[in-house]
C-alpha cells in the first residue's frame, strides 16, 4: 500500500502483514506518519495497560526491531518497554528457535528480586506455548503485585485455539496474575493505533471482551448486507484511526464483532465464522446476522 499523504516522501519504515487471511500486504510509513504512529501507541499504552504503573519490567515475547524489522508489533511493544519500561529489566526473550525460556525466568526473577511489577507482553498464541513450557517443567510464579499480561493477536490461522477464560487460568497457573490482569490488545499493521480491554465482562461466545475507542480511535460495526453501521449486534468491524497519516484512516477489517454500550468486542475472522456456521448451522453464532440471522 503507498504511502499517499506524502508521496514524494520516501518511507522511513514499511511494515507487512502476516499473512494469516493468506494475502500478505505492507504498510509504509513516512517519517511523519511514525511519528504519529508513535505516540498513539505511547498515549493508548499509558492510559490503558500501563494505568498505575511507574516503570514496571516489560517482557517481551516477540523479537527485537533489528530482528524482525518488517513487524509492526515487535516495532510497537520494543517502543513501549523503552520508553514507560524499566530501561535494565525489559528484554525480548524470543530468539533464533523462538521463546528462549531460560531467559524469560531470568528476567522474571530478576524483577521479582526487586519487588517490582511485571508487565508481560506478547501474541497470544505465545503465551500459550509458552504456559504449556512452563508447566511441563514444573516452573511458575508469583508476579508482584501490580503486573499484568497483555496478549495480542488472538488465535486465527493457528492449530490450537483456547477460550479467554482458559487462556487466563493457564495465565495464573504460571504468573499468579488475575484475571482482571490480562488485558487483550487488538492491532493491524494498517492502523497506527491499537485498541484494548474495555472491561473484564465477557461479551463474545469465547469470553472475547469489548474494545473501547479513544478521542483518536474508534471501532465500529457495518452490517454486512446494507454496510450501515450498528450500534449493537453483530457486524464487520471497521476501524477509524486519525492517527494514520499516509494513508486512507478507516479500515474494514476482515474481523466479526458484536457492538454493545460504544464499545465492540472482536470474535473472530469472517471466513471463520462463516465456516462454523455452516458446519453448526446455528443462528447463535457470532457469523448468524451475516446470513441474516
Amino acid at each position: 500500500m503507498e504511502t499517499i499523504g506524502f508521496p514524494e516522501q520516501p518511507p522511513a519504515r514499511v511494515f507487512r502483514t502476516s499473512g494469516t487471511t493468506d494475502r500478505h500486504g505492507t504498510a509504509k510509513y513516512t517519517r511523519l506518519g511514525l511519528d504519529l504512529m508513535n505516540s498513539s501507541i505511547l498515549a493508548h499504552a499509558r492510559a490503558t495497560a500501563f494505568a498505575g504503573l511507574d516503570r514496571p519490567a516489560v517482557v517481551r515475547l516477540v523479537p527485537e526491531p533489528g530482528d524482525a524489522p518488517d513487524m509492526v508489533m515487535a516495532h510497537g511493544m520494543a517502543l513501549i518497554a523503552e520508553r514507560l519500561g524499566h530501561g535494565g529489566l525489559s528484554p525480548s526473550v524470543v530468539g533464533p528457535r523462538g521463546i528462549d525460556v531460560s531467559a524469560l525466568c531470568s528476567a522474571v526473577e530478576a524483577a521479582i528480586a526487586e519487588c517490582r511489577p511485571v508487565v508481560l507482553i506478547g501474541a497470544s498464541f505465545a503465551f500459550v506455548t509458552l504456559c504449556d513450557v512452563l508447566e511441563a517443567q514444573g516452573k511458575c510464579w508469583a508476579l508482584p503485585g501490580g503486573s499484568r499480561v497483555i496478549d495480542a493477536g488472538g488465535f486465527k490461522g493457528r492449530s490450537r485455539s483456547v477460550a479467554v477464560p482458559e487462556l487466563h487460568v493457564l495465565l495464573m497457573r504460571a504468573f499468579g496474575v488475575p484475571s482482571d490482569r490480562c488485558i487483550n490488545l487488538f492491532g493491524m499493521t494498517e492502523l497506527a493505533s491499537q485498541l484494548y480491554d474495555a472491561d473484564t465482562e465477557p461479551v463474545g461466545p469465547r469470553g472475547e471482551r469489548a474494545k473501547r475507542g479513544t478521542s483518536f480511535v474508534e471501532p465500529r460495526l457495518r452490517d454486512a448486507h446494507t454496510m450501515r453501521t450498528r450500534s449493537d449486534g453483530f457486524g464487520l468491524l471497521e476501524v477509524a484511526d486519525f492517527c494514520v497519516l499516509d494513508r486512507p484512516y478507516v479500515v474494514l477489517s476482515g474481523d466479526v464483532g458484536i457492538a454493545r454500550a460504544g464499545c465492540v468486542a472482536v470474535v473472530g475472522r469472517v471466513a471463520m465464522c462463516v465456516r462454523i456456521a455452516e458446519r453448526r448451522a446455528d443462528p447463535i453464532t457470532c457469523v448468524g446476522p451475516l446470513h441474516g440471522g
